[in-house]
């Protein structure tokens, strides 16, 4: 799955995948998760930064650019449902 479609948020799939499996982990892989879940969103961020100013900055279609962005997120989720 890749984790820059959530917007921010490491997906809903993996969300609900670590949380039934929250009570088998050790002190350490919680850690583990934690720390990664921290890098996802950072990353996100960081992009999101970055493209959204270059694609404000261009001659883009904002409305048309967003309604490809979702139809692509939308075929993407649909693939890892």
């Amino acid at each position: 799955m890749d984790f820059a479609l959530a917007r921010g948020n490491p997906g809903p799939n993996f969300v609900a995948v670590v949380s039934r499996a929250w009570v088998h982990l050790s002190q350490l892989q919680v850690e583990y998760v934690k720390h990664h879940v921290e890098e996802v969103k950072h990353h996100v961020e960081e992009e999101q930064a970055e493209m959204f100013t270059k694609a404000k900055a261009s001659s883009a279609d904002m409305a048309d650019l967003g309604a490809r962005m979702a139809a692509r997120k939308d075929e993407l989720l649909a693939q890892v449902a």
